[in-house]
């Protein structure tokens, strides 16, 4: 055979035997153009698996974990925003456990609102100072609501 006829012949075997790709693209689509079809299939990487023989399981870790007792503390500030507005905090607690304090917010109309609290073994228990329009003297939930605003009743 002559060497043409050879590679003739060649081209000829190979796409013979290579797989044929078929494919449609429908326009029709929902989400704009899919391809339907047949498609070869990807060729899936050849993976090893070889144990890890100098793998040593390792000792649990073990936290441990100290119960400290409360210490007494203290802390406060009190600050005046770019608006007028004050706003201020102090709270303290005597190392058994109890914790008291106040924070307040005080806006450039006079409105006002202080919350003193504690919080013991007895739980948090607050009472709330306020001069806010529409409140009333009251005990909700145990938190006591001392209000200065005059009360409004509807005839």
């Amino acid at each position: 055979m002559t060497k043409p006829v050879v590679i003739v012949l060649a081209a000829l075997i190979l796409m013979v035997s290579s797989q044929p790709i078929h494919r449609a693209i429908d326009f029709g689509g929902a989400l704009g153009p899919l391809a339907t079809g047949y498609h070869r299939q990807p060729k899936q990487p050849q993976v090893q698996i070889v144990p890890n023989q100098s793998f040593q399981p390792s000792q649990p870790l073990v936290l441990e974990k100290e119960e400290e007792s409360p210490k007494p503390f203290s802390y406060s500030y009190d600050t005046v925003d770019e608006l007028g507005n004050r706003m201020g905090r102090q709270e303290s607690g005597d190392g058994s456990g109890t914790v008291t304090g106040f924070y307040s917010y005080q806006d450039i109309n006079g409105m006002a609102r202080i919350v003193r609290y504690i919080a013991d073994a007895s739980g948090f228990r607050a009472q709330i100072q306020t001069n806010e329009p529409g409140t009333e003297t009251s005990n909700p939930a145990d938190a006591e609501i001392i209000s200065s605003q005059p009360s409004v009743h509807k005839s």
